[in-house]
């Protein structure tokens, strides 16, 4: 049997090897890159590229520093729509004057986007929704806007509001509806499916869980949300679940690194007397 002393030193070096290496982890954001083929490009367009940051957290422990490595790689990737899934701040954002100028410096060709995930509502609703306008986002709050080739449906955390979807919603569902033709992105801040878009979303960008943040709590995570990270089939189109692009809580992340996710939507090649579908082949890079 190892005595106290050596078991209790041991017990230190590994918390310190895993902190050290948690921190490392935390700063080395991933290029995540999936190509998906669609039918829905109008003729001419070879390529649109989507960027998503997700669960940033910009505030007490995620600054200026960080920012400038999340906004180079998406400045480098030179995306035509630039989408947060919530939780781009965390708390103080009324102090976040710099950060929000790093953020409006990009000006994607068919904008910026975003929706407010759980930490919008407890940094203060109303401060996050003045940070992300400034930072040059337009916030959709159930509501859809129609942008290049794409309608971009995007919905508040409603279960940080209520436990139930809102009705009130179908009006804004037949914009998708009535046109078929149009590439459909959701952006919904936790993972799963919108029963008010069942059919008529041909991908779901969401984030929320970290994929655990910090190994074991991602095995948790698998067992509590059936989406836990990157992507899958939903009932209708793609499902694409963020890591993540900063921290929360402790500014470290093991076996779970963040990520910034480039998606690039390509013509589907149909052959002659093919019939098209809504969504095409995934490809992950």
């Amino acid at each position: 049997m190892l005595s106290s002393h050596i078991t209790s030193r041991t017990a230190l070096v590994i918390a310190l090897f895993l902190f050290s290496y948690g921190l490392f982890e935390a700063r080395d954001i991933r290029q995540e890159h999936v190509v998906l083929s669609t039918a829905k490009l109008p003729p001419g367009v070879d390529r649109l590229r989507i960027v998503q940051v997700s669960d940033v957290h910009l505030g007490l422990l995620v600054g200026e520093r960080s920012l400038t490595r999340i906004v180079n790689i998406v400045r480098e990737a030179n995306p035509d729509l630039l989408v947060s899934t919530g939780d781009l701040v965390d708390s103080s954002p009324g102090s976040l004057t710099r950060e929000a100028e790093m953020w409006d410096e990009l000006q994607p060709r068919l904008g910026k986007l975003a929706v407010t995930g759980n930490h919008e509502l407890y940094a203060g609703i109303e401060e996050s929704i003045r940070f992300t306008r400034q930072a040059g986002f337009v916030l959709l709050r159930d509501r859809a806007l129609e942008t290049g080739p794409l309608t971009v449906v995007g919905l508040d955390d409603h279960r940080s509001w209520s436990e139930k979807e809102d009705l009130g919603l179908e009006q804004r569902v037949r914009l998708t509806v009535e046109k078929p033709q149009r590439f459909t992105l959701l952006l919904k801040h936790r993972p799963g499916p919108s029963p008010l878009y069942s059919g008529v979303v041909d991908l779901q960008l969401s984030g929320h869980t970290h994929q655990g943040q910090i190994f074991p709590f991602g095995l948790l995570t698998r067992m509590i949300i059936p989406y836990p990270g990157g992507l899958s089939r939903a009932k209708s189109g793609w499902l694409y679940v963020s890591r993540g692009t900063g921290t929360w809580g402790p500014p470290i992340r093991i076996l779970s690194p963040p990520e910034v996710t480039i998606i690039d939507l390509v013509p589907l090649q149909i052959e002659e007397g093919e019939i098209k579908e809504n969504s095409g082949l995934a490809e992950l890079e």
